[in-house]
């Protein structure tokens, strides 16, 4: 979907056709609107932007015939946004028009059926007050009822407009069961295809916001946008974009701000420091991680943070600022006293803690304990937790890789190990998957493992996954 937001006026000449020159004899807003969307493929929220930022619902309600505006300076900004000559309107030559345009459009007015008087415009039937001719201030049109009744209905115009929405309840639930539904699905489903829904259903939220609805309502709808922006960023990441991941994970936090909602914060924070942690830039993922820990309510996602948080403190090889993030991880945990609102992707299980606690083992020497952890993980997956590929892949390559790094390294174990993995479809071969896959691949190239053939054999069989992995990410869906 291709998504624009410039002030582009429409093509000059767009009014000059049978249809629209009748609506404009008639004074017919709605089918001028109407016209304008059909022959210039404007959406109403863009008809209200070059109208001088009115919202879609209002030009809906116009379009619709619950509203009937008649004051001067719509139709000047009608005429200027729009670019339909001034006496096309009743209007006089606008400052844009030259002076060929100005003379086509004065003769296109000079036989109207409805003669312009200077001074005084009608619109749909009715005088515009403002235009008529004024003895000291005062329309000599209107009595003093009529402008104050006038002025009420103006306000009672507005007042109906504000309590107007494009949104209503039902809508926000239907986005939060949506979203819940992708974060669940995406542990479990080859990213791409889910990739695109999530594009799409941010794409109806966007468009929501470019509308008209309540404050309460808007930053409602800027928390959804915030979450399906986080989502595309960690999905981003997973296959191997991350400077696309980074610009998602940045309107997230926009979203995030926006909407004032700590537990939006906190997951964003988490999906920049992964991004971070993949590009190789471990001091911000860090601070990603500690300060997301500042936000993080009283569900998983203090755990995952501090999870994250250790991660990249291994990778830097500070074996004591990661061991002192796993301690945070655990007193997290014990501190978790609701239930993560979307779930899924945006949650960390005691599966997902360990597989992280693995990882982290591992960088800091202790490969017995790494494979004791990775174990662990695979337990709490079989006695229940929420399967997610993703997070078993990693903790395979971790068991791999602690076979790998023991005092006596056992290839055939590490085969085993990964065995599961090596199963895994091309199209949910991870870019997190395949990074960490090559850092067994060199530790299958230590010299320890020399002439062992089974560290070959399974060298051989690493690359080609690898390979696999990196031709389907290249195939344009």
């Amino acid at each position: 979907m291709t998504r624009q937001y410039g002030l582009t006026p429409p093509p000059d000449g767009w009014w000059d056709r049978p249809d629209v020159l009748a609506a404009l004899e008639q004074h017919n807003v709605a089918e001028i609107l109407r016209l304008c969307m059909k022959w210039t493929g404007l959406s109403q929220a863009k008809i209200g932007a070059l109208l001088g930022g009115k919202a879609q619902a209002e030009i809906s309600a116009i379009i619709n015939g619950k509203r009937h505006p008649r004051d001067l300076t719509f139709y000047e900004s009608l005429a200027d946004g729009l670019r339909i000559p001034g006496l096309r309107l009743g209007l006089a030559p606008r400052s844009w028009e030259s002076d060929e345009q100005g003379s086509s459009s004065r003769q296109a007015g000079a036989g109207s059926a409805h003669e312009r008087q200077p001074g005084f415009v009608t619109f749909d039937g009715a005088a515009d007050w403002r235009k008529a001719p004024r003895v000291s201030g005062v329309p000599v049109t209107r009595t003093i009822e009529e402008m104050i009744m006038s002025a009420a209905d103006e306000s009672a115009e507005f007042g109906a407009w504000a309590e107007a929405s494009n949104v209503g309840d039902n809508t926000l639930e239907q986005f939060d069961a949506e979203i819940r539904h992708l974060a669940s699905l995406y542990l479990q489903t080859s990213p791409l295809p889910l990739f695109h829904r999530t594009v799409r259903l941010r794409d109806r939220a966007f468009d929501l916001l470019e509308g008209h609805q309540h404050p309460s309502q808007t930053r409602d709808l800027y928390l959804i946008a915030g979450q399906l922006c986080a989502l595309l960023a960690w999905m981003s990441g997973d296959l191997g974009q991350p400077a696309a991941a980074e610009t998602q994970g940045r309107t997230a936090w926009v979203c995030a701000e926006l909407a004032g909602h700590d537990g939006l914060r906190a997951w964003v924070l988490s999906t920049r420091s992964k991004t971070a942690f993949w590009a190789g830039r471990y001091h911000e993922a860090i601070r990603f991680a500690q300060r997301g820990q500042e936000y993080a309510p009283t569900d998983t996602a203090a755990v995952m943070l501090a999870c994250q948080e250790a991660d990249a403190w291994a990778e830097l090889g500070d074996a004591q600022a990661a061991k002192d993030a796993l301690e945070r991880v655990q007193r997290a945990r014990d501190q978790v006293n609701s239930p993560d609102h979307i779930g899924g992707l945006f949650s960390c299980g005691p599966a997902r803690q360990a597989n992280y606690a693995a990882g982290v083992l591992l960088r800091v020497g202790e490969p017995d304990a790494a494979i004791r952890e990775a174990d662990r993980a695979l337990a709490q997956f079989r006695s229940g937790e929420q399967r997610a590929y993703g997070t078993e892949a990693q903790t395979h390559i971790s068991r791999a890789a602690g076979y790998l790094m023991t005092r006596q390294p056992d290839p055939e174990g590490s085969a085993e190990a990964l065995a599961p993995l090596l199963a895994l479809p091309a199209e949910q071969r991870l870019d997190t998957i395949v990074k960490r896959l090559q850092q067994v691949n060199r530790l299958l190239a230590h010299a320890r493992l020399k002439g062992s053939t089974a560290a070959s054999q399974l060298q051989e069989q690493i690359e080609a996954f690898c390979a696999a992995a990196v031709a389907t990410r290249q195939i344009t869906p």
